[in-house]
């Protein structure tokens, strides 16, 4: 039997370590709230672990049976959520009545947010106006040292989101009028602001490889340079450039900002490619103006 791929291992590893250090932090913690608060986070880390876990298991050729028992999931439903590019869940939350996230409606969720420099981060223009709110969201993440956000005073917006793109984490604002409630984040936002801020990225990277695939009459240049950034997204991690375990950040983001240098020369006639390569363009805007607002 092959070994795990072990470019992934090093990120596996720095995430589980990342929990337990959270973990640690809600033991210590005196607060109640504050403990609750620090494990609700700690939640998250764990889920993101665990994709990486899984993709150890997908690398080494492991069938979709087998790793969805392993962490208690159906096969199918243990595919989805990898191909969802987004964190893995295992447990299911017991709820006294049906809610949003299990009816298919909209879930009310933070889905962009305002830096104190002016900084937009996120899609926040995804919805019109009268179907958004706007509120502060002082941001104090349990890990202030290793977080550029952190001390922040930001600007959330929120307002109906997929229910399948919001995580179980819920953010306080405070309205205008001084009024405080707790409103969920989507896995996007909730990445950016705790993680390294490329779930979007490699969510549309992937859609754009999927349709370079099996689209049609694709430039072999193109479909060379998208297949390049693929493999970058693959092996890269925030920890490459001090441990030589992978590709750097900036080599990942050097690699999508030349599949859109080639697609805006020469764009493709293929309609499905065009649209997953416009909609990199943005997300990338996106993770620039954060990248921009956290250096």
């Amino acid at each position: 039997m092959s070994n795990p791929n072990p470019n992934l291992i090093p990120t596996t590893n720095a995430r589980a370590l990342n929990t337990v250090e959270m973990i640690q932090m809600a033991v210590a913690s005196q607060d109640p709230i504050r403990r609750a608060q620090i494990l609700a986070d700690a939640q998250s880390q764990l889920a993101t672990a665990l994709r990486s876990a899984v993709g150890e298991c997908v690398s080494n050729k492991r069938s979709w049976s087998e790793i969805g028992q392993a962490i208690g999931l159906s096969k199918e439903s243990a595919w989805r959520q990898w191909e969802s590019q987004g964190p893995i869940v295992s447990l299911r939350a017991t709820q006294a009545k049906a809610t949003a996230a299990t009816t298919g409606k909209p879930v009310e969720a933070i889905y962009a947010f305002q830096t104190e420099a002016g900084n937009w981060i996120g899609p926040y223009n995804a919805l019109p106006d009268g179907e958004f709110k706007t509120a502060f969201m002082p941001f104090n993440p349990p890990n202030p040292e290793i977080n550029r956000f952190a001390t922040q005073t930001l600007r959330a917006r929120y307002g109906p989101q997929d229910g399948d793109d919001v995580s179980f984490h819920a953010a306080m604002v405070i309205e205008p009028d001084g009024t405080q409630q707790r409103v969920r984040v989507t896995d996007e936002i909730l990445n950016t602001l705790f993680g390294d801020g490329q779930t979007a990225l490699r969510r549309a990277l992937t859609t754009l490889v999927h349709a370079a695939i099996y689209g049609t009459d694709i430039d072999p240049a193109f479909r060379e340079l998208v297949e390049h950034a693929a493999t970058l997204q693959s092996t890269s991690t925030p920890t490459a450039n001090e441990l030589g375990d992978g590709t750097t950040t900036a080599e990942f983001v050097k690699a999508i900002q030349d599949v859109l240098d080639f697609g805006a020369n020469a764009r493709p006639s293929d309609p499905r490619v065009d649209q997953a390569l416009q909609r990199l363009g943005a997300i990338v805007a996106d993770y620039k103006a954060w990248a921009s607002a956290t250096s």
